[in-house]
């Protein structure tokens, strides 16, 4: 499965071995995983991430149960991952997340790169709603969220055991008519498993 998709400053694509030593210097960040669910330390171990990108070639958009995930290129370099999780063929909901390396920050990339993916999934696959869950102390992700006109469906209050402590857990969603309203994002499909509607029209 290749997908590559280029928005107007970075590329969406398939990751790969030459890009191992980016992931491990953007996962090992105190500031990338501070609100994350993984432990930085855990992601140190060169095996380790080699033993994923291998799970990765395994997966594709079909895989429910699952997060298949891309990388996020500026300029050649890796800085930082996008993926998306199928829940239910029936409910045809996904979960969506992202990480993106902290000198990186502050500069619309993240915004750049989700709404590009949102767009691509809801016009490629069989989806109802996507929705992405933040730790309720990340204001930059759920802010980011509210940008796209995600909306906040719930706070759920020290739901989530975390690195030793109970955390609260935002949930942030938008329905596909409800994206496919907007105007779409811009971005240039170069490679796609699936067909692609660009001028898709929202389904019920």
């Amino acid at each position: 499965m290749k997908l590559e998709l280029k928005t107007p400053r970075l590329t969406i694509r398939n990751f790969t071995l030459d890009d191992i030593d980016a992931i491990i210097e953007r996962t090992t960040q105190p500031e990338v995983a501070r609100y994350m669910t993984w432990d930085r330390s855990s992601w140190a171990e060169r095996e380790r991430v080699e033993n994923w990108l291998e799970v990765q070639r395994g997966l594709n958009l079909d895989t429910f149960g699952s997060y298949v995930e891309f990388a996020i290129d500026l300029a050649g370099k890796n800085i930082g991952g996008i993926g998306i999780k199928r829940i239910s063929r029936e409910h045809k909901n996904a979960e969506l997340a992202w990480d993106l390396s902290a000198q990186h920050w502050g500069k619309g990339y993240a915004t750049e790169a989700v709404q590009c993916f949102i767009d691509i999934c809801f016009r490629t696959l069989d989806i109802h709603r996507i929705y992405a869950m933040c730790d309720a102390r990340n204001v930059p992700s759920f802010r980011l969220m509210e940008r796209l006109s995600m909306r906040r469906e719930a706070h759920h209050q020290k739901s989530t055991f975390v690195k030793g402590k109970w955390i609260d857990e935002l949930v942030y969603a938008v329905l596909k008519t409800e994206w496919l309203a907007k105007p779409k994002p811009e971005y240039t499909v170069i490679h796609s498993p699936y067909p692609i509607e660009m001028e898709a029209v929202a389904s019920a």
